[in-house]
């Protein structure tokens, strides 16, 4: 296949998958008025014909002059709106949706515009967590919310009778729409790609065959997998993503994770995890990545407790000098915590892993069928608030709580039941405690990482400028 020019594929990379188009609108008996439109495919298991049907009562009607809530709602089978009376009923909502889907038995996320982060709704308390946050923004904006089975039917792609797997892999494959890792508030460095893509005119080739073997991670979007490949016989980590359906959003957003890790496999750096390709089998997504020995910073955390001071400006300056690669071409991170920082034992490298597929891994949980637990707790507060697109200062945000993590054992918010974390990061200031030895300088380096407002932070390349970094 024909090469694609770098600028070409990067405009190629749109969001496609959160707009909710108007439809036409349809009233039931109850007052409760909704639309909906239906995307290709099948939905959860089968819905009836009659699916675009208001279901029997559910909701009362909004009241004259009543304080209402609009709700867009979206699944693999369809998408609708709903405008319902406050205070909005759990019990109400779960059995609408479900009624809409065969009675299926669902799971409800809450998500800002960008799918930044994905917020379990599974009872009434969440739920008033989820407006609370909701309302935090605007009263008046619509409230989305992400629908999907809770059942597990289908497994994850199965080797044949020797245990051999075998997939499709996706090396220079381009679609018209997708979704892109790269930052939204900034246009991708076209020229620095441009530069790496020359000096690395193949990308790495996934193993076409290959046998795994233990689980060494277990994560919100799968499994992760210790495997071989069988004609190199070199040890690589596959990531295993669900990908259950056939519906066009489905495969749309398997076909653009698929095309950013492609791209994201050409780029090179000392402290970045290495893409390998990804490879496709009938209900999996394989991304194949080099394999890091010791494990994570999270694990290291919790097996043998905080990092001094030293180790932790060490570690951090590891990590800030990935992100700076990254940044310098205009590619956020989106999704850093100490379980995404993987480690050699010895020596002790760090590098940053799961860069730019976040966005992705959490559309493919909010279509199907997956019991997301997200880690909102390194989340910016302008990403919760969605105030303002993901930048490189949310990066720095989820850095600085990292710092705190290896200096304490624990998050801010940590002791916090987890369906109100994103309201109290939204709520602001952020509050934690670090131990009494820590210096001034490191301290005063984390409250200028963890500042509300986003240009008060600074870049990856102040920071490693910085003597608390230069000298150790």
């Amino acid at each position: 296949m024909a090469d694609v020019p770098v600028e070409q594929t990067l405009n190629n990379l749109r969001d496609l998958f959160l707009d909710v188009q108007p439809t036409p609108s349809a009233s039931s008996s109850s007052g409760l008025t909704a639309s909906a439109s239906s995307s290709s495919g099948a939905p959860f298991a089968a819905i009836p014909e009659h699916r675009n049907r208001i279901p029997s009562r559910t909701f009362a009607p909004p009241a004259p002059n009543s304080e209402t809530l609009t709700i867009i709602a979206r699944s693999s089978a369809e998408r609708f709106r709903l405008t319902v009376q406050r205070p909005v009923s759990f019990k109400d909502l779960n059995d609408y949706i479900r009624r809409r889907h065969s009675g299926v038995p669902i799971n409800i996320f809450h998500a800002n515009n960008n799918l930044d982060f994905l917020q379990l709704i599974e009872d009434q308390e969440a739920l008033e967590a989820a407006l609370r946050l909701h309302d935090s923004r605007s009263k008046e904006s619509k409230f989305r919310i992400f629908v999907s089975p809770k059942s597990a039917n289908d497994v994850l792609g199965r080797p044949d009778k020797r245990g051999i797997y075998r997939g499709t892999n996706f090396d220079d494959v381009y679609s018209e729409n997708g979704t892109s890792a790269f930052s939204t508030a900034a246009t991708p460095d076209g020229k620095k790609l441009e530069e790496i893509f020359a000096a690395n005119p193949q990308a790495p080739k996934p193993p076409t065959e290959w046998r795994e073997a233990t689980c060494i991670g277990q994560g919100a979007h799968g499994r992760v997998m210790l495997c071989v490949d069988r004609e190199t016989g070199d040890q690589l980590v596959v990531k295993k993503i669900y990908a259950r359906g056939d519906g066009h959003a489905m495969k749309a957003r398997v076909q653009s994770l698929s095309e950013e890790v492609t791209i994201l496999s050409r780029l090179k750096h000392d402290n970045i995890v290495r893409y390998l390709g990804v490879v496709v089998t009938d209900n999996c997504v394989n991304i194949f990545m080099e394999y890091m020995t010791a494990g994570s910073l999270y694990d290291e955390i919790n097996k043998f407790g905080e990092l001094s001071e030293k180790r932790a400006i060490r570690t951090t300056k590891q990590v800030l000098s990935g992100l700076e690669y990254l940044h310098s071409l205009n590619i956020v991170h989106r999704d850093i915590k100490s379980a995404n920082i993987l480690r050699h034992a010895s020596p002790a490298d760090y590098k940053l892993g799961d860069f730019g597929s976040a966005q992705y891994m959490r559309a493919l949980a909010s279509l199907q069928s997956a019991e997301y637990r997200g880690t909102p707790h390194y989340t910016a507060p302008e990403i919760v608030r969605d105030s303002q697109p993901y930048s490189n200062k949310a990066d720095i945000w989820s850095v600085g709580i990292t710092i705190v993590e290896m200096l304490t054992c624990k998050t801010p918010y940590s002791e916090t039941p987890s369906n109100a974390v994103l309201f109290r990061i939204a709520e602001g200031p952020v509050k934690y405690e670090l131990p009494p030895e820590i210096s001034p300088a490191l301290k005063a380096l984390i409250d200028k990482m963890l500042s509300q407002a986003p240009k008060d932070r600074p870049e990856t390349t102040e920071i490693l400028a910085m003597d608390l970094l230069t000298t150790v």
